[in-house]
Order: structure tokens, then sequence, then C-alpha cells
């Protein structure tokens, strides 16, 4: 890509204002046109040639940001830096408003000029009425007619007195690329600029004093010489990568201001393109008829679409170029009235998905463009259900967005499966609970067709989601629904009972147990439990509550064996082991001793031996067990101490009292 493109596409990135590298052609063009309808062509030169040239003009911007916030006293090069963030804010929204949705709050398409510019144009051109459109139409040109239709408009504009009054902007466009051509009569100069033919091409009329000394006629001076002209149509043409013809539409752009000026030469202009006839095309390349056909669709323009659509020859469902439909750009641009017009065509195909499997309808849903969305599924042939790559739907889409009148809209087609799954068994209600989105879960289940319970590939479900994030208000939603099972667990076993005692979300722990059959003695894989989890994570409220459900069994041990009393003891959790102790169900003929000796947790011991009437099965435990003697574990001094304040209930007891290595 040419240097100054690519530079400004990098800055771009840098700044944060987009993460790709698509081209920023059409933006950079807009701002351009500015430029030279306020004369300030040579700040608009110099700010390119900047961001060109200065490979830390990201870190220079940043560092004006930051006086900013302090308050500190700006540069002359600091306030030059932070315009360019200005003038960056401009190109993104003419680049695409989709950059801005969120203070837009509507999707507007690159030939909604007259619209994008009251939020895009710069202050001054505010002050002049903003940018609008005062011509456009397309067509394609051979190499010989494209140089004549230069040469007509040139002259055209050049010896017109009332336009001479006024600077004058064109714009050249295709799908992908669009350039300017500009004429300032106070220059006597016409300009081409492409941001990948950088820098401007300036082609100056000759001096009009010279014609005093001439016996030419004047508009002779008011032409461009056919070097000019030949440099011009070569630079257009390698721009568009044109061969042996070049597909573009033409726009007059001017100031609200200048279009009483400019409204005779609106006219001239259609009858310059009317020499050039489309039907002249059927004889020619197959090819330039499709493109020109989505440069119609491109650019609205109706009647030519219909007379597009009458051609038995055009399929309008052909994937012409940067595998696009006709379809798929009227959607794209939210053009209520060209899509109107091809879907009343019984050729077009409503379902023929784009790159990665994207469809008119999730396109529609992607922009939240409720009208094209209610448009589409007027249509008989529109399947909902069609996905894109990894199984995106458009119901998905929409709840994704949190875009309730766009769900309600999809909920309403009978056609709509709120059930149906991505690749990795992700559904709507899911996205909508993982996001928090209160509104939105409940327009879901209240849908007949919903199902609560269904789960993703891992085994997760929607109160399971829930459950784990702590959000309480969509749990009560999802346990009000008459269909949902509170002990359905993903596939390791985990309860949404587990998952909230784990993440410590008492709210919603205690809401669970309230649940019309819950059980909260059901474990995992590994037979951890909620009071489980609970008493190792150390957490003395959700235990309290767990404990103080009369279906909780306090003594429900792991596959290991180990009970919660145990763990408690094992993580040092001698408030937890002292709750459960005092529960009147807990049984303590379990070892529960071992791994308070192990961490020589005296105190415990000595509760443990007070309170337990089954001392020697601890004992017992330790005595047959010699790795514990091996590894020192009895050798600790506390231990011991501990074992002589119960010695005459110990030896009692002990059957080998010198395994313990204690005398009398």
């Amino acid at each position: 890509m040419p240097s100054a493109h690519k530079s400004l596409i990098d800055l771009a990135i840098k700044l944060g204002y987009t993460r790709d590298e698509e081209g920023l052609c059409h933006g950079t063009t807009l701002r351009c046109l500015e430029a030279y309808q306020l004369g300030e062509q040579n700040k608009f030169i110099k700010r390119i040639n900047t961001i060109m040239h200065l490979d830390t003009l990201d870190m220079h911007i940043h560092k004006a940001q930051e006086k900013v916030k302090q308050h500190q006293v700006l540069t002359p090069f600091d306030l030059e830096l932070l315009e360019i963030l200005s003038f960056y804010d401009s190109l993104m929204l003419y680049q695409t408003s989709d950059h801005d949705y969120h203070l837009l709050k509507q999707h507007f398409s690159q030939s909604q000029l007259d619209q994008i510019s009251h939020f895009a144009g710069s202050d001054d051109i505010q002050e002049q009425g903003g940018l609008s459109t005062l011509y456009s139409e397309p067509n394609c040109f051979t190499d010989h007619e494209l140089r004549a239709y230069l040469d007509s408009l040139q002259q055209l504009v050049s010896n017109d007195t009332l336009h001479a009054q006024c600077n004058l902007s064109m714009i050249f466009s295709t799908l992908t690329h669009t350039m300017g051509l500009f004429y300032q009569p106070k220059r006597r100069t016409w300009t081409l600029v492409d941001i990948n033919q950088w820098p401007p091409l300036d082609m100056v009329l000759p001096d009009l004093a010279l014609q005093e000394d001439s016996h030419q006629d004047i508009s002779c001076f008011n032409q461009l010489s056919k070097d000019a002209l030949d440099e011009l149509t070569e630079k257009i043409q390698l721009g568009f990568n044109s061969t042996h013809s070049t597909t573009i539409n033409i726009s007059l752009i001017s100031t609200t201001s200048d279009n009483l000026k400019l409204g005779a030469l609106h006219d001239q202009l259609k009858q310059l393109n009317q020499q050039y006839p489309i039907s002249r095309l059927l004889s020619q390349n197959h090819q330039n008829y499709c493109e020109l056909f989505l440069i119609a669709v491109q650019n609205k323009h109706i009647n030519l679409i219909q007379y597009f659509l009458d051609i038995p020859e055009i399929d309008p469902n052909q994937v012409i170029s940067h595998d696009v439909t006709p379809l798929y750009i009227a959607v794209e641009n939210g053009d209520i009235d060209v899509l109107e017009c091809l879907l009343t065509s019984p050729r077009i195909n409503p379902n023929q998905a784009m790159k990665h499997g994207v469809t008119p309808l999730l396109m529609a849903v992607q922009h939240r463009d409720l009208e094209v969305v209610e448009r589409l599924l007027e249509d008989p042939r529109i399947n909902p259900r069609q996905a894109m790559k990894h199984g995106l739907t458009p119901l998905i889409e929409a709840v994704g967005n949190g875009d309730l009148d766009v769900i309600e809209c999809l909920l309403k087609s009978s056609k709509t499966n709120p059930n149906q799954a991505m690749d990795d068994g992700i559904v709507s209600l899911t996205v909508a609970v993982d996001n928090g989105d209160i509104n939105v879960v409940n327009r879901l289940l209240k849908d007949p067709r919903i199902n609560p319970n269904q789960a993703m590939d891992d085994g997760a479900t929607s109160l399971l989601i829930a459950a784990q994030n702590g959000d309480f208000a969509i749990l009560e939603c999802l346990l009000k629904h008459p269909k949902i099972d509170p002990n359905q667990a993903e596939n390791h076993g985990v309860t949404p009972l587990y998952i909230a005692a784990r993440n410590k979300h008492l709210e919603v722990v205690k809401s669970l147990l309230n649940a019309p059959g819950i059980n909260p003695n059901q474990a995992e894989d590994l037979g951890i439990t909620a009071l489980l989890i609970a008493t190792q994570k150390g957490y003395v409220d959700i235990v309290e509550c767990l404990l103080g459900n009369p279906r909780t069994n306090p003594n429900q041990a792991m596959k290991d064996g180990a009970t919660p009393l145990y763990t408690a003891i094992f993580f040092g959790h001698f408030d937890i082991a002292r709750i459960l102790l005092s529960h009147p169900h807990i049984a303590t003929t379990t070892p529960a001793l071992l791994p308070a000796a192990e961490e020589s947790y005296a105190q415990l011991v000595h509760t443990l031996l007070s309170n337990d009437v089954n001392q020697a099965y601890y004992l017992r435990q330790i005595a047959i067990y010699p790795d514990l003697m091996r590894d020192g574990l009895l050798k600790n001094k506390i231990f011991l101490a501990t074992l002589r304040t119960h010695r005459e209930k110990l030896w009692c007891q002990l059957q080998h009292p010198e395994a313990l290595g204690l005398s009398k």
C-alpha cells in the first residue's frame, strides 16, 4: 500500500480508531474536500506529510493529551498534535458511521453525506451549512471516453463565470476506492487527490494575462493542456486499477451555501453523462454491467437498479467483487428504498451469505437497523435460522447487542428458534445471562419455545452462569420459570449451588436453597459438595447458610473420604470446625485428628479429644500407619504434650502406647 495511505492507517490503529488495516480513502478524501472548499489545502497537505514522516507521532499525541489532563501549558506543536485527533474523529465518521454508533445511535452509509456531514464536518464547513451531494451518477468509460469526459468536464466548469465564483469538488468512487478532483477558480488550478498516489497532482490553467498578447480565443486559456489531460486520465485509471475501462460513480459535492450558485451545473452534468448512455455497454464487457449494478446500489440510483433487474443476463445474486452482492450493499447501507426495490425481484435470494457466512438479515441485526430487519422478515423467503461461521444466528447477535426491539421483531417470527445453538453450544439465553441483561432475559423467558435448561457444550446452563456471576436478579428470574432445574450440573458435575458457594455469593446461595427440588448434597465428579467447597475456602457465612438448611448433610465426604470437618481442620479453618462440631448431626468417628496433628494444631486436637468419646479411634489410626512415624509427625512436641494431658484415658485405650513414644 502506498506510504501516505499506510501511514494514515497505521496511526489510526495506534491511536485506537481501528483494529484492522482496511482503507481510509473515502474519509480522507472528504476531509481533503473540506480543505479545498475552504482554501486550506496547504494545511491538509502538511498534516498528511507530518503523519507520513514522524514515526513516533502517536507518542507525541499521547504526551499532549497528558498535558491537557494535567492542565499544563500547551505549545503550538501540542495544539497541532491535538488537531490531528480531531482530524481522525471526522475522518472516521466520514469513512464509516459504525465507528461512533454509540454517539449517533444510527447507521449511515457513505452515500448519505448530507446526514453524516452534520456530525463529521468541521466547524467552518458547518457554518456554510455542511456538505451536500448536488449531483451523483455512475457510468463506465473506455480509456478514450474517460479522457473525453474529463475534457468536457473541465471546459464546462472553467468557462462558466457563475461556477467560477466558488470552489468545485468532484468525487470519483467505486465500491473500494475514492479520490477527489477539485477546482479552485482563484488559483485557476485543478487538483487530483488520491491518497494512494500522494502527493496531489496540481494542473494549472494558462495565465489569462497572456491572452492579451494572443489572438487566441479566451476559451483556450480556460482548459487544460493535452499533456495535463492525459496525465489526469492516466492517474484516475491507475487509482482505480483500470485496464480497458473505468467503472465509477461521479458526484458533485458542495456546501449548502453554494448550492444555488451550482444549481445549473447539476443539469449540465446530467446532459454530459447522457452522452455516454448505459445501453451502449450491452455490447461490451458483461463484467462492467455487473460492477455498475453494484455502484448503482451503493449510491442509491433506483431507476438504474430497476433497469439492471430487468436485464435477464444479469444475475442479481452474483458475487461480483469483494464477496458482496447488491442486496448485501443495500442492507449494509441501511437503504430501505433500495432494499424494497431489490426484494420485489423474484430472482433475489435474501438468504445468500457473504464472507464468513454473514447473511443480509444478520448484517441488519449487527447494524441494529430495525426497519431493515422488519422488511427482511416480511419476505416469505427469509430464513432467520441461517447462521454464519461458528453458528452465530441473527437472534444471538441481537441478544449480544442487547437490542430489545430487534429481539422482539425476531421472536415474532415463527421461523425463529430461540434455542438454536452456536457451534460451542452457546444459545441466546446464556448470552443474555452472561451479559447481565435482565430485560433481554425476561423477554426470552416469556417465549413459550424457550428451554431454560439448555446447556452449552461444557454443560453450563443459564442458571449456572447466573450463579457463577453472582447475578441475584437474573437468578431469581430464572428460578421463577416453571421448567427450571436448579440441580442441573455441567460436564464435571458442578451445580449452580456449588459454583455460588465457591464464589462466595451468599444471596445466590440463599436463593438456590429456597428453590423447589434443590439438592444441597449434590456433588461434583470428585465428590465435593457445596458445603465441602465452602469449608475448604473458609467461607463462614456460606457454611452457616448451608448448614441452616435441614437437607444439608454435614458428614457427606469426598470420594477420598474427606469430610467437611476433616477439611476444615486440614485447612486450618477452626471457626468452621467449631460450627460443624456444634451441629447436632455431626459425626466425629472420622480421622479428623490426623490433619490437626500433622499441622501442629494443638488447640484443635485438644478440642477434638475433649469432645470425642471415641478418641481411641484416632489413636488406632495413628498407630496402624507407620508412615506417620517415619515422617516424624508424632515427634511433634506440641502434639505429644496435648496427648499427655489425656494420658489416663489414652493409655488404657491405646493398644501400642510405645508407638507414640510415651512412658508412664
